[in-house]
């Protein structure tokens, strides 16, 4: 059973040699996750953020084909949450761009199911793997965009 820790009634700070992250009120750090992985959730929002990251040393040459790894990785997740009941997953368009003046790779994708709208971004540099992944109990597409636009605008990664 998780254990979730206890509710915020201020901003909910995390940083680590990864990434920093800064909620708002209201949301729970579950704290029995993996140490490369954070899951946090907002009962008011009906939402849910999981990061986490993985370090590898990744040649330039390799970004591509690491991009695919966190695509089929998130894929494979999504099969399984279907697998279990969940529903089929719909996807809108994947993209895959430099960003960061050409420092890291960025893979992203929305989509939704019967329950949620999730959206996933993910960065791949000479150093990381790293996820970040957003999912609302909402048919409610502009809900959706509104929690992970607040979501993201605490969220920074460090490079490499």
């Amino acid at each position: 059973m998780v254990e979730w820790g206890l509710r915020m009634t201020s901003d909910l700070k995390i940083e680590t040699d990864e990434f920093q992250l800064v909620l708002g009120p209201g949301w729970i750090q579950d704290r029995d996750c993996d140490p490369d992985q954070f899951k946090f959730w907002s009962e008011d929002k009906g939402s849910s953020v999981v990061i986490s990251y993985v370090r590898a040393q990744i040649p330039r040459e390799k970004w591509e084909a690491g991009a695919q790894v966190l695509l089929d990785a998130r894929m494979e997740a999504h099969r399984e949450w279907e697998a279990q009941g969940g529903g089929p997953a719909t996807f809108g368009d994947v993209w895959v761009t430099e960003v960061e003046g050409g420092q890291a790779l960025h893979v992203a994708y929305a989509g939704y199911n019967d329950r949620d709208i999730f959206r996933f971004m993910g960065w791949v540099t000479e150093a990381k793997f790293l996820n970040f992944f957003v999912s609302t109990e909402t048919r409610d597409n502009d809900y959706s965009q509104l929690v992970f636009d607040e979501v993201f605008s605490g969220f920074r990664f460090y490079i490499p």
